[in-house]
């Protein structure tokens, strides 16, 4: 498949079938291709009409030191929330060499360790200005699973998704209402290569796609209600949901 060049114009595309938005290279007009939200085949054609741009999420920064805990010292990743305000701090005892020993993870307000727990594998931690925090368990198996945890600032489980694929990544909205996860590739499950989105005050799920690439950065838009993910795709540059339920047929 063509690599885009870095300097490719990338135009604002609309689906008239599910009215889905996306971007694509000015090159493609014309094209007849699938829509990345429905599947329904589409032909490329510039979208005129104003849209709003969320708000961007950058990828969490994460570093690797020592950390005081109520356990003592430990040595882990660190996730801060954007308003810098909590620590998430997490340790995949499994990835330090201590086979099926489980990781520990804590929760600090400034200072201050607000709640602590324990999972097999705990891994890609994200913690919101509320206080709010996901993290992925890569558990103690070769086989082709995980399970997806949200969790508020008391340490009580939101969301917990056992899945029959890896997990890829996952993101949290700055606000703690949203969160999403992708999963890798498992040809023996459909729950292989898809993304969950999840309503974290519900404690429900809202939907989940197949999508057309792997997100790397996840937007979360709580006012407009949407979600773009941006990632690698040589074909689309982006691709926004709507973070309602899909309707019923």
């Amino acid at each position: 498949m063509e690599e885009v060049a870095q300097d490719t114009e990338f135009l604002n595309g609309k689906c008239p079938s599910c009215q889905g938005h996306f971007e694509f290279p000015k090159h493609g007009l014309g094209q007849t291709v699938e829509c990345p939200h429905c599947r329904a085949l589409i032909t490329l054609l510039e979208q005129k009409e104003e849209t709003i741009t969320p708000p961007v999420l950058k990828k969490p920064d994460v570093t690797i030191d020592y950390f005081k805990t109520s356990d003592g010292e430990i040595l882990g990743h660190c996730a801060k929330s954007p308003n810098r305000q909590f620590r998430l701090v997490w340790c995949d005892q499994w990835a330090a060499g201590h086979s099926r020993t489980k990781g520990p993870f804590y929760l600090f307000h400034g200072e201050t360790e607000v709640c602590k727990g324990q999972l097999q594998r705990p891994n890609d931690g994200q913690v919101t200005d509320t206080g709010s925090f996901i993290l992925c368990d890569w558990l103690f198996t070769q086989n082709l699973s995980s399970v997806f945890y949200a969790f508020n600032n008391r340490g009580e489980i939101l969301i917990e998704r056992k899945l029959r694929a890896n997990l890829y990544n996952a993101a949290i909205s700055p606000d703690g209402l949203f969160a999403a996860c992708q999963t890798a590739v498992n040809k023996q499950s459909p729950q292989g290569d898809l993304l969950t989105l999840f309503d974290l005050a519900s404690r429900k799920e809202i939907w989940h796609v197949h999508p057309p690439f792997w997100p790397e950065v996840y937007e979360f838009n709580s006012q407009t209600l949407e979600l773009t993910i941006r990632g690698s795709s040589s074909v689309y540059r982006s691709c926004t949901f709507t973070m309602t339920p899909a309707p019923k047929r």
